[in-house]
């Protein structure tokens, strides 16, 4: 039995078209391109996080100031209607006076 082995062989010089520049240095460069993507991209994803935290800080002191003015509001309308006259209440006869039907019933039963 024969047995055939092949082996591909590829040539990473063939990136460089240019003699005038080596390869390797284009290599590097590629990988220093990458890696300053690299350093954009996270560097983005902290600003992103640092903008979410900056909001999220300004809404709870937007909801501490509007807590402290609902807090000091309290006080002022307990103030105000401590000073002012207590109000009598108002009576409406027609409230007072029983409804006609029933007594007309009554005196039908008497």
């Amino acid at each position: 039995m024969e047995n055939e082995y092949t082996v591909t062989v590829t040539n990473k010089f063939l990136l460089a078209l240019d003699e005038s520049e080596d390869p390797l240095e284009v290599l590097k460069v590629r990988e220093q391109e990458k890696e300053a993507k690299k350093k954009e991209r996270i560097s983005e994803k902290e600003n992103k996080t640092k903008q979410q935290q900056q909001q999220h800080q300004q809404q709870q002191q937007q909801q501490q100031q509007q807590q402290q003015q609902q807090q000091q509001q309290q006080p002022q309308d307990g103030q105000k209607t401590a000073n002012n006259k207590t109000q009598k209440s108002r009576v409406i006869k027609d409230a007072q006076q029983p409804p006609l039907k029933a007594q007309e019933t009554k005196k039908d039963q008497g």
